[in-house]
């Protein structure tokens, strides 16, 4: 697995210095300048090689066309190759990027995978001492048709008795270093000791103080008043592991506290302490401003809120960044869902125009004209369906075929409607104006029904979309409710 996971990263970086040379050569080509980051690069490699795959296929070759499509309708009057090519290659190179960091991960995760339980298809591994008991579940076969799941408890490794002794010694050793807990040696203990019940092997050790006025057998120091020459408390010691007992003897001298910065933090905390929790009746809690000989200044600790609030910040634009390589169908969608709504518009001014007596070109230039209009005064945002109308229109002055314009138009904006829209103002230019009114009148009309339909629609998602603020009122109101009767329990 981890050669899979080796061959993978190398792969990918192998992709990542290829894309540093591709890039250029590519927007060479294409005549433009290099234009990318470093994640964009692999990923423009990646989606030009996958598309040259993907060309080869029918199916392949009929997904290009349509996000191209896509692409053109989103993007009006830009390069719609460039901004296809620029947008794909940041959504493979966040791809390239993460399998990166996965072959890495898998890499070590291989790397750290410990040896196989079952040794040699009939053996177990043991726990060395100190890791306790294993419990193993096996699959047995051999004794029927099925396979048998059986559940062993292996016991830990037990040292020979000269082994077991070392391990005792050196179980000493450490526990006494642990012991002494910022004491410097056994004869001299200032403060309270630290008597652990169980070492790092699995051995359990038993404290036993031989002097209890003194110390007790938690290692904590019992009296205050130590006299300055010290006194001598013995300390026994019981291990137990691997069924064998050791017993270690030793002593330690126990001295008066050293006046320290320990000791004076100690001093303090317990001073602030009783202060605090004397005359409650009083409003403010008057702090000392001395400690024995030292003179002491007060002063709260800074706000932290604007250190939470940058660390909000980088997390926030983090999301902003994942949340910026939506794709292109979800603008793409929003731009279908914007023409929908202004055909019914658009087919009511073509039908009154031409039932007025205009022609089908002069009527077209005409909700063209009030568009643009009404765009330059601020009055309305720049609209997809009449930006494609606007592209017919300077199609027409350029000389292009009017009938022929029309119907790329339809072909253009991708959807229904608007493909019958064109095929209808081409029928017009071939027949005439006459009979026209009437299939517009009642293209019209099935428009504003359809946008009626759709209104409705909108409000029913939009009462769904209601209902989860009604259950988080509805568990606020029960929290208020329930909480106090559960408190009084």
């Amino acid at each position: 697995m981890i050669i899979l996971f080796g061959a993978a990263a190398g792969l990918f970086f192998l992709t990542g210095i290829c894309s540093i040379f591709y890039e250029r050569t590519f927007w060479r080509e294409q005549g433009k300048k290099d234009m990318m980051g470093w994640i964009d690069r692999p990923g423009l490699l990646l989606y030009e090689k996958t598309q040259c795959l993907m060309r080869k296929f029918e199916r392949g070759r009929e997904a290009e066309r349509r996000i191209r499509e896509q692409y053109r309708a989103v993007f009006l009057g830009q390069d719609e190759d460039v901004c296809r090519r620029r947008e794909q290659a940041r959504i493979w190179g966040y791809l390239w990027l993460s399998g990166i960091g996965i072959s890495i991960i898998g890499i070590a995760f291989c790397l750290q995978t410990p040896d196989p339980d079952l040794v040699d298809g009939n053996r177990l591994t043991r726990p060395s001492f100190g890791e306790g008991e294993a419990e193993y579940e096996i699959f047995v076969s051999g004794l029927g048709e099925e396979t048998e799941r059986v559940t062993v408890t292996v016991g830990e490794q037990k040292p020979p008795e000269e082994e077991m002794r070392k391990i005792f010694d050196e179980t000493f050793r450490e526990a006494t270093e642990t012991m002494l807990a910022g004491n410097p040696s056994m004869d001299e203990v200032r403060s309270d000791l630290t008597f652990s019940r169980m070492s790092d092997e699995g051995i359990r050790l038993e404290w036993e103080s031989g002097n209890e006025e003194w110390l007790n057998s938690y290692g904590e120091i019992v009296r205050t008043d130590i006299p300055q020459e010290g006194v001598i408390v013995p300390i026994t010691l019981v291990m137990n592991g691997a069924d064998r007992e050791a017993v270690y003897s030793f002593s330690v001298r126990i001295l008066p506290p050293v006046k320290d910065l320990s000791y004076y933090r100690e001093a303090l905390s317990e001073m602030l302490q009783r202060t605090a929790e004397s005359n409650p009746q009083e409003a403010y809690v008057e702090l000392p401003d001395q400690l024995q000989e030292y003179h002491l200044e007060y002063a709260m600790p800074e706000d932290k809120g604007g250190a939470y609030l940058a660390v909000l910040g980088v997390l926030a634009l983090a999301a902003l960044a994942g949340m910026s390589g939506r794709g292109i169908e979800v603008q793409y969608e929003k731009r279908s869902e914007q023409m929908m709504e202004d055909y019914s518009q658009i087919i009511s001014q073509l039908s009154i125009l031409i039932l007025c007596g205009m022609n089908v070109r002069n009527a077209w230039k005409r909700v063209v004209g009030d568009y643009e209009k009404r765009k330059a005064k601020g009055a309305t945002p720049p609209r997809y369906a009449y930006e494609e109308m606007r592209m017919t229109s300077r199609e027409l002055e350029r000389g292009a075929q009017e009938g022929k314009a029309y119907e790329e138009f339809g072909r253009r904006c991708g959807i229904y409607c608007y493909v019958k829209l064109g095929n209808l103002m081409e029928q017009g230019v071939r027949q005439g104006a006459f009979g026209m009114g009437d299939a517009l009148r009642k293209e019209a009309a099935d428009a504003l029904e359809h946008r009626i339909h759709e209104a409705k629609r909108k409000s029913e998602q939009a009462e769904t979309k209601t209902l989860l603020p009604m259950f988080v009122m509805f568990g606020i109101v029960m929290a208020v409710l329930m909480i106090p009767a559960f408190l009084t329990f």
